[in-house]
């Protein structure tokens, strides 16, 4: 999809040497590792709205995982999930007329017909973003953020990429969709299974294809970790901006400016804190989004972690934010305010 603990603030090349790659031969590949990844691509992102755009959380597809994954006690059997999670490749590639080759890192399958370079690309960003995502939220390396794999399927024609979506996921996608994630039935006592859809014709350069992975791979792992609960819009949204920045330090000051802006213009950003799922958000309430994570775990990453699983504990946002930093959302817009103009607050301050 939030950190930097340790080597994270350069997870471009962090764990790239956990990605085991055997060419590009259909079939999960094993063996050799690759180098780590280039140096980033140095061209400055323009002002473009936030990636993706057709985030999902209710899965409405036809995979449905047999009883047989399921041990006597109850648990999930891993490797029988990731079994039949391969067996969609042939059904996908059958139904839409696509040649979808398969690659399989430690945490992710990767479905694709992508061209080589743009596939190695997306094999080397896979497990640098779980690594930072597993260190921002203590999974660690024996817990599981989801069940059996991350599925990410890379489209090069967007042509399979709506094909997909409709067929498969009963969603019509957005004219401007860069890429969604999909929740797939995250009941108390469900399986956590989900998948990344991104239409590499729409995406463009390099830059912008990591910059939606990173966006929609944050919410993957987020809902995954979180589970079945309605997270607060703007801290869904903002994490995932703010995992976009983290990795490209150079999208910083583009994602800031439009919330640095609003802050000085006195406007409230009630409905940003407010907004529920599937709410309306201009680019600059996206920008606002960012700036509310970025303030938060500014503050103290260990206070947010804390925020968070308040949240999984079904505490509402406000409770959540009085628990874990001794304020509320109120004070939360102030202190945001704050960070953004250089400008102290009037009226009391928390106590966090």
């Amino acid at each position: 999809m939030t950190t930097r603990r340790g080597a994270i603030g350069r997870f471009q090349t962090f764990a790239a040497a956990l990605v085991t790659l055997l060419g590009l031969a259909a079939g999960p590949a094993r063996g050799e590792a690759p180098k780590p990844p280039a140096t980033p691509p140095t061209e400055q992102p323009a002002a473009t709205p936030p990636a993706g755009g057709g985030e999902m959380k209710a899965y409405k597809g036809p995979f449905v995982l047999p009883g047989s994954c399921r041990k006597a006690d109850g648990t999930y059997d891993q490797e029988a999930i990731v079994l039949e999670q391969q067996k969609r490749l042939e059904t996908i590639n059958a139904k839409l007329g696509t040649s979808l080759i398969m690659i399989e890192t430690p945490h992710f399958l990767i479905f694709s017909d992508a061209d080589k370079p743009t596939t190695r690309n997306f094999i080397q960003w896979c497990e640098p973003l779980y690594a930072a995502l597993s260190s921002q939220f203590g999974v660690g390396p024996k817990d599981r953020a989801w069940d059996g794999k991350c599925i990410l399927l890379l489209f090069k024609r967007n042509e399979d990429f709506a094909a997909y979506a409709r067929d498969f996921d009963e969603y019509s996608t957005p004219e401007n969709c860069g890429g969604y994630f999909s929740s797939e039935g995250y009941l108390p006592t469900g399986p956590r299974l989900t998948h990344i859809v991104i239409p590499i014709d729409k995406t463009g350069s390099p830059l912008r294809q990591q910059e939606v992975f990173v966006h929609e791979g944050t919410h993957a792992f987020f809902h995954a970790y979180c589970g079945d609960i309605d997270l607060p819009y703007w801290l869904d949204e903002g994490l995932a901006e703010y995992m976009t920045a983290l990795n490209n330090p150079a999208m910083r000051g583009k994602k800031r400016w439009p919330a640095v802006n609003v802050a000085r213009s006195g406007r409230s950003v009630k409905h940003v804190i407010g907004g529920q799922a599937g709410a309306k958000l201009v680019y600059e309430d996206y920008a606002v989004a960012y700036t509310l994570v970025d303030c938060l775990i500014s503050a103290d990453r260990v206070r947010f972690r804390k925020f968070v699983d308040l949240l999984k504990e079904k505490k509402s946002q406000e409770e959540a934010l009085n628990a874990a930093y001794g304020f509320g959302t109120e004070e939360l817009e102030k202190r945001w305010r704050q960070a953004l103009t250089g400008k102290a607050p009037r009226g009391p301050v928390g106590n966090g």
